[in-house]
């Protein structure tokens, strides 16, 4: 199509040379060669702009899927940590609940060993058997 449009200036090239005056020659380029010209290669060019425009769109709505997408992966993450710091911070106070029974456990045993020696102690001193 492009040589058509270049043969077509030619030849209005021409009869415009060929005009008496300079503006006849002028209107003569204008109305037959840049108005004619300017139209055809807009309704050529329609295709091109309408799929170049449905690209742009489908990129756009691509780009707002995938923003949506990485703002739900986000809030699921964010739930996820809460959701984790909230079960570590059970885990950590039933870690130091049974931290302290262990603690309760071993000084009761610790007393009761004491205990024990401490009765054994005084069995012996008073020659009688442990209780």
């Amino acid at each position: 199509m492009l040589i058509v449009a270049v043969a077509w200036i030619y030849v209005v090239g021409l009869m415009a040379l060929t005009e008496p005056t300079v503006v006849a020659g002028i209107v003569t380029f204008l109305f037959y060669c840049v108005l004619p010209l300017g139209i055809l290669f807009y309704l050529a060019g329609s295709r091109k702009r309408k799929a170049r425009r449905v690209a742009q769109e489908q990129a756009a709505h691509a780009a707002r899927m995938a923003a949506r997408i990485a703002a739900n992966q986000a809030a699921e993450a964010a739930e996820a940590a809460d959701t984790a710091d909230a079960a570590d911070a059970a885990d950590a106070a039933d870690a130091a609940d049974a931290a302290d029974v262990t603690k309760v456990a071993d000084a009761a045993k610790v007393a009761d060993v004491s205990n024990t020696a401490d009765a054994a102690n005084t069995a012996a001193r008073r020659g009688t058997a442990p209780d």
